[in-house]
């Protein structure tokens, strides 16, 4: 692991104007974020190579671990509606997966389990705090499975197996639970982005059509739909309205004029738009859609990719912001 060091800094002069202390030990490479108001957070490597902690420095030198595995996380995050749990991607065992949920504010972690399943992972949250995620049955079949409100499995997968794909990645639930959104492959059909109907087993309605994953995200009214968009050589990304009722793909409202930004998700009150560079950068824009769709100039939030090592293409994005917006 790396160390962490700081050092008094003359902004008038432009040098450092002290000695440099040593803040932190075996950081995990690349794993470094702070606040404005001077919150470090960072991965800890413990002393055996498996053990990460997510650690928090505050600006009076508190120090706290955040998220604690005796085994590696693959970066996937996601924060509940209000902000009091994050579901995660933990490894198990090799080649066994299970999704954990956190309590931030008790400390207490809640495995995501099966009995007939070999591993469960990449949650979602419902509007309502119930979690979407994968189930890999013995089978090797991949069902994706709600739970109760309770946390207990509801069992039913929402797909029924006749309509299902051979593969779905970044699943989300549309604002009342309905429908679903999904990154789809089938055997028979193109793949892309394809809505489902949970209340009609009738068959799923291509929204885009792609090779590639658009890793959609709605924003929480269920009007905007913000995905990837894919042009040689570059990745944008893209927003355009969205209505279940009519999945006719409408015209793009908006497009980012970078093609280096991917994976968007939005703030929980819908009026910001969050997006990551290539070396995982985070940025954010206002967004705007009455009278007319409008997204200001992006700003960067978190920089000198400090999340980089936590990319994953095939998983979607793996950070996530809590509804405070801070």
């Amino acid at each position: 692991g790396q160390s962490l060091y700081a050092a008094p800094w003359d902004a008038e002069r432009g040098w450092i104007s002290g000695p440099e202390r040593r803040i932190a030990d075996r950081l995990a490479k690349g794993t470094i974020a702070c606040s404005d108001d001077g919150t470090l957070i960072y991965a800890h490597d413990q002393t055996d190579s498996s053990a990460r902690r997510v650690m928090v420095i505050g600006p009076r030198a508190f120090r706290a671990p955040l998220v604690e595995h005796a085994g590696p996380f693959d970066g996937r995050v996601r924060v509940s509606p209000d902000g009091h749990r994050i579901a995660v991607n933990a490894l198990v065992a090799p080649g066994t997966n299970e999704v954990q949920v956190i309590d931030l504010q008790r400390g207490i972690r809640t495995s995501i389990r099966e009995d007939d399943a070999l591993s469960t992972f990449d949650a979602s949250w419902a509007s309502d705090g119930r979690l979407v995620y994968h189930v890999r049955r013995r089978a090797s079949e991949v069902d994706l499975v709600v739970t109760e409100p309770g946390g207990r499995t509801a069992g039913t997968p929402l797909i029924p197996r006749p309509c299902a794909p051979r593969e779905i990645r970044n699943a989300i639930l549309t604002p009342g639970d309905r429908y679903l959104l999904g990154d789809c492959q089938f055997a028979d059909r193109p793949s892309g982005l394809y809505l489902f109907d949970l209340r009609d087993e009738g068959e799923p309605q291509p929204i885009l059509q792609s090779q590639v994953r658009t890793h959609p995200a709605l924003s929480p009214d269920g009007r905007w739909l913000a995905y990837n968009g894919y042009e040689n050589p570059g990745t944008h990304v893209c927003v355009q309205a969205f209505d279940p009722e009519r999945p006719d793909a409408p015209p793009v409202a908006w497009r980012s004029e970078r093609s280096d930004v991917s994976n968007p998700f939005w703030s929980a009150d819908g009026s910001q738009l969050y997006f990551q560079n290539m070396n995982g950068d985070l940025f954010s824009a206002d967004f705007q859609a009455e009278p007319e769709v409008r997204v200001s100039k992006p700003e960067t939030r978190v920089t000198r990719g400090a999340m980089r090592s936590y990319r994953n293409p095939v998983r979607g994005r793996t950070v996530d912001v809590l509804p405070d917006g801070r």
